[in-house]
C-alpha cells in the first residue's frame, strides 16, 4: 500500500473590529471540520482531488470556493468582512456578501480554481499528518438499520416503492491510534479524507450521503405478510497515517451500501 501525499489548504482571516470576538465556521465539502479566530490562520489537510470551501458567520455565509488539489500542493484561502458602506449594505440585503472567501488570484467563486504551485508542505498546526494509505479488506458487517410490516391480501399483488437516503460515513477506531491526538473538527477532515480515497479506490464520485430507491411485488398468494428490513453493509479497512516519523495504524469500517431485504413472514398459501 503506497502513501498519499495529502494536499493542504491555509485559511487566512483577516482582522476586522466587526465581529473581533466571533469565530468563522470552515466547512470542507459540506462539513464543519474547523473555525478560524479574527486575525488567525488555519490549515487543513486532505486527500488530493476536488473539495469545496465555505466559511460562515451566524447566519451570513460566504460563496462556495471549489479546488482541485495534487498531493503535496499548497493553496491559501482569504477570508473576512466586507468593510465600510458596502460591508454594511450587503449584511442587510445578501446573506452570502457580507463574508467572503477567494483565493489570493481573485478566482470566482463557485468555481473550480486553477491549482496553486506546487511546494513543500510546511509543518501544520492542526491536523499533524504528512501521508496517509488506505486499504480496505473482504470483512464485512450487515447491520439491520430499519423495517416495516406490509400486509397483503389473499390473491392480491401489490407493487411498493422504498426509498432512503444514507451516509457513506467512515468510522474509525481512535482506540489504537497511539501517540496520535486529533481534536474533533481534525478527526472530521481524517475520516472525509479516508471516504475521498476509498471512492479514488472504487472508481465512483465522492458522495457523502446516496439515496437508494427499490421497487418490488410483493404476492399475497405466497405470504400474506412481509417484513421489509433496511440493512447496512459496512466494509472493513486500515488507514496507515504518517506524522512526522511516526506511523499509525488506524482500523475503521466504512458505511459501503444499504440494501432492502424482503422476507415473508406470514403463513405460505398452499
Amino acid at each position: 500500500m503506497s502513501p498519499i501525499t495529502l494536499a493542504t489548504v491555509r485559511i487566512q482571516r483577516a482582522y476586522s473590529l466587526s465581529g473581533v470576538m466571533r469565530d468563522f465556521r470552515v466547512f470542507l465539502d459540506d462539513r464543519q471540520v474547523d473555525r478560524v479566530k479574527n486575525g488567525a490562520t488555519i490549515d487543513l489537510r486532505m486527500a488530493p482531488g476536488i473539495h469545496s470551501f465555505l466559511v460562515k458567520l451566524d447566519f451570513y455565509r460566504s460563496k462556495l470556493v471549489t479546488l482541485e488539489l495534487a498531493a503535496g500542493e499548497v493553496a491559501t484561502l482569504h477570508c473576512g468582512l466586507t468593510s465600510g458602506l458596502s460591508g454594511f449594505m450587503s449584511a442587510l440585503v445578501s446573506l452570502d456578501s457580507y463574508v467572503y472567501l477567494k483565493q489570493e488570484d481573485g478566482a470566482e467563486a463557485g468555481s473550480l480554481a486553477p491549482r496553486p504551485a506546487a511546494s513543500p508542505t510546511p509543518p501544520s498546526q492542526g491536523l499533524p499528518v504528512d501521508a496517509m494509505g488506505v486499504s480496505l479488506s473482504e470483512r464485512i458487517e450487515r447491520i439491520a438499520a430499519a423495517s416495516e410490516e406490509v400486509r397483503v391480501p389473499l390473491g392480491v399483488t401489490v407493487t411498493v416503492k422504498r426509498a432512503r437516503t444514507f451516509e457513506h460515513t467512515v468510522d474509525i477506531d481512535w482506540s489504537v491510534g497511539g501517540s496520535l491526538s486529533v481534536d474533533g473538527g481534525i478527526k472530521a477532515v481524517l475520516s472525509g479524507s479516508i471516504r475521498g480515497e476509498i471512492s479514488r479506490k472504487q472508481g465512483t464520485g465522492e458522495k457523502e450521503s446516496e439515496t437508494v430507491e427499490y421497487e418490488i411485488e410483493l404476492k399475497g398468494d405466497s405470504s400474506r405478510e412481509y417484513r421489509l428490513v433496511w440493512t447496512d453493509v459496512w466494509r472493513f479497512g486500515l488507514a496507515e497515517v504518517q506524522t512526522g516519523r511516526a506511523k499509525h495504524a488506524l482500523p475503521f469500517r466504512y458505511r459501503e451500501k444499504t440494501e432492502l431485504e424482503v422476507i415473508p413472514v406470514g403463513a405460505s398459501v398452499p
